[in-house]
């Protein structure tokens, strides 16, 4: 029997080394994904919850190189991916955990699918540089060595944020998961966390936030006589028009408005924003009014933020949960206007998200409040809870129904929102 020859054994090889890669991707590649959209309503009691946990990861009151241990429930993790708008699942066990996730990617023109499946062992607390081990990993129909897993986990990542991450996850001594949460065992260190901070907050925006900051600093100092608040409209206008200068010098528009959003939220409740980049505010600062109030412009504009952010189904619950938190004995009451300032910001931050160079233009040739903000004040307010149900018949009766449908409708009638097609929600 003739043996074949060196030359097509070569050829072969050659083959199956361009092949390879292809039938890999062709079994990681999918077209749909595994997991459905999860959308995971926030009520009050997983508000609840979230404060709680903030109030666990809050480094403020801890003193430098000290050690906590938090407890993040599998429903904790899971409504976190869900809110963040991933289509990803993690199930916990009593040694261990399986992640299910579905990323999508771009081959060219071709939208596609990976699902990814990835299995880890932790029988115990594990820390140092011990972590919980993959046990097996596959991305579609392709089984892959688990230990690629974290070396693919760490390359994603620094490919998007740097290593900055790293300074934070170093500060986790020990992890450890069972069948109903994963425990974290962490030592707080400020410089680290400082560290971490900086690496994560992308440049270009810290320059965002220092030039809408100097240009707040210069119209201020043009108020005579300074006041305690202003109104939202006498200055939004020129701070829209110093990001579109910055936008045509070839800085990106998203950025610049999220900047904008973020300076003004933070000026509503009082907070000098000059803090986060060094630039210390040197004389008082005014608040911000909207309607004439300086709640309604706190409402916006967190609100704005959040949705710029793509928190805004999160924008809208946390608004709810304020309201219905009111009218508890002590609280101000139900209030519409409130929720109508939640809801008219977090149409206009979703609306910068898609197209924010348009907004930045409208915004800066738009100087009076109505193009931007609807009509509030009269609409109820101060409603008891059984005000609340008697008339409205709760926030899923008719009532309530038929007046948030009237607060879509003035949101859908402002110039900001006609001036942009597909401003709808």
């Amino acid at each position: 029997m003739k043996r074949p020859s060196r030359r097509l054994l070569l050829l072969a090889l050659a083959a199956l080394c361009f092949l390879s890669p292809l039938l890999g991707l062709a079994l990681a590649l999918q077209t749909e994904p595994r997991l459905p959209e999860l959308h995971s309503r926030l009520g009050p009691a997983e508000l609840a919850r979230g404060r709680q946990l903030l109030r666990q990861l809050d480094p403020r009151r801890l003193p430098a190189d000290s050690v906590s241990e938090l407890r993040l429930r599998e429903a904790d993790l899971n409504t976190l991916l869900a809110q963040s708008g991933q289509r990803a699942q993690l199930q916990l066990r009593r040694d261990g955990a399986r992640l299910q996730a579905s990323l999508p990617w771009k081959l060219g023109p071709w939208p596609v699918w990976l699902n990814l499946e990835l299995e880890l062992d932790s029988p115990s607390w594990v820390g140092g540089a011990v972590w919980p081990q993959p046990r097996r990993l596959r991305i579609g129909r392709l089984p892959l060595p688990p230990g690629l897993s974290l070396r693919l986990a760490r390359s994603v990542v620094e490919r998007r944020f740097g290593t900055a991450p790293w300074a934070a996850v170093e500060m986790v001594e020990a992890v450890r998961l069972d069948e109903a949460a994963v425990w974290l065992r962490w030592r707080w260190q400020p410089q680290q966390a400082a560290a971490a901070l900086a690496g994560l907050w992308p440049q270009a925006e810290q320059e965002a936030l220092r030039a809408q900051h100097r240009r707040w600093q210069a119209l201020v100092g043009q108020l005579q006589p300074p006041r305690p608040s202003v109104e939202l409209a006498q200055l939004l206008p020129e701070l829209a028009r110093e990001a579109l200068a910055r936008v045509e010098g070839g800085q990106a528009a998203a950025a610049e408005l999220r900047a904008l959003w973020l300076q003004l939220a933070l000026r509503s409740v009082g907070r000098d924003p000059g803090r986060l980049i060094g630039d210390p505010d040197t004389r008082p600062s005014p608040g911000l009014r909207l309607a004439g109030r300086e709640d309604m412009a706190q409402h916006f504009l967190i609100s704005a933020w959040l949705a710029a952010q793509g928190a805004g189904q999160l924008g809208d619950a946390l608004g709810l949960a304020k309201e219905l938190s009111d009218t508890q004995r002590g609280g101000s009451g139900f209030s519409f206007n409130d929720l109508a300032a939640d809801r008219a910001g977090e149409r206009i931050g979703r609306l910068g998200g898609r197209r924010p160079l348009e907004l930045l233009r409208l915004l800066a040739q738009q100087p009076q409040e109505t193009a931007f903000f609807p009509k509030v004040a009269d609409l109820p307010e101060f409603l008891s809870r059984q005000r609340l149900q008697q008339d409205y018949g709760g926030v899923d009766g008719p009532g309530y129904r038929a007046l948030m449908t009237e607060i879509e409708r003035r949101i859908d009638a402002l110039a900001v929102h006609r001036g942009l097609s597909g401003g709808a929600p």
